[in-house]
């Protein structure tokens, strides 16, 4: 339907993070130079359930074969096997980067449960408001 307006169209893997940085520098090189508008569909497949970090399998819309098949190509994981294969990094520096990651993810989730909560008036500080009228366009810093 998009291609019908002339725009380009680009498709394919989404569980390949190479392949996605590949395709979006390919847009953003089109883009510049000028040939107008690119739309990017990346097929990917839900693994986990809809609002959770759980596994809803039980339910029967899949078979476990088939969850299985599609877990071999989560996208971090794939990434992770394929930077280790290619020698870019080794499963122990893996293991030190994702290490850091959780505690700085920890230490983060401790500082905004820890945190009280702003005060009502800052809700709005920050942000660019577009209106019709006097307002328009301002900054509400």
């Amino acid at each position: 339907m998009v291609a019908g307006l002339g725009i380009e169209v680009l498709h394919g893997d989404g569980n390949d993070a190479q392949f996605v940085l590949d395709t979006a520098s390919q847009a953003v090189s089109g883009i510049r130079a000028g040939r107008g508008p690119v739309f990017i569909e990346f097929s990917t497949y839900r693994w986990r359930e809809h609002c959770g970090p759980f596994y809803d399998n039980n339910i029967g819309y899949r078979s476990e074969q088939e969850f299985e098949e599609w877990k071999q190509k989560e996208p971090i994981a794939r990434l992770e096997r394929e930077l280790v294969r290619k020698g870019v990094v080794t499963s122990s520096e893996l293991e030190d980067m994702n290490r850091a990651i959780r505690l700085e993810t920890e230490e983060a989730f401790e500082f905004a449960e820890s945190s009280p909560f702003p005060d009502p008036e800052e809700a709005f500080t920050g942000l660019y408001a577009h209106s019709i009228g006097q307002d328009a366009g301002r900054y509400k810093g």
